[in-house]
């Protein structure tokens, strides 16, 4: 977990985040995450399955709902 690697506490890295980056970290990993799934969908390069198993996902719908979810 960030808050034990950096030895503070949850709370204040959330604020921390928010107020300098005008978003919630949970949001920003939501987005980065859902950037990294697009790049590797449009190289052509993986199949949906190897993108599931790549990002920790149980199977190819999950990367759908990924990408269609509303923030």
């Amino acid at each position: 977990m960030m808050s034990a690697h950096f030895n503070l506490s949850k709370d204040y890295i959330g604020s921390y985040f928010k107020r300098n980056r005008g978003v919630s970290l949970r949001d920003y990993i939501k987005g980065y995450r859902r950037s990294l799934i697009r790049k590797r969908m449009e190289s052509g390069r993986f199949s949906l399955k190897q993108i599931a198993l790549d990002f920790g996902l149980s199977d190819e719908s999950h990367v759908s709902k990924i990408l269609t979810a509303k923030d």
